[in-house]
């Protein structure tokens, strides 16, 4: 099937896409938890990172993952 096929498989947005329909479209965000969320996102050279308070704010703002 489609999970085992390679050339499928390197696409990443087709592969997320397929896992989630698999997965009966559970929300990817509500399975991360704020220090899986903190290495998907780039912070701006020179800029602070954030603490986990904010990490958890955005988690909990349902924000998406997708683009990061």
């Amino acid at each position: 099937a489609l999970q085992k096929d390679d050339a499928f498989n390197k696409d990443s947005k087709r592969r997320r896409d397929l896992n989630a329909i698999l997965r009966g479209h559970r929300d990817p965000v509500n399975e991360l938890t704020a220090t899986q969320l903190a290495p998907k996102v780039m912070i701006a050279p020179g800029s602070k990172k954030p603490d986990d308070a904010f990490w958890s704010f955005l988690k909990g703002q349902r924000y998406r993952i997708a683009s990061c």
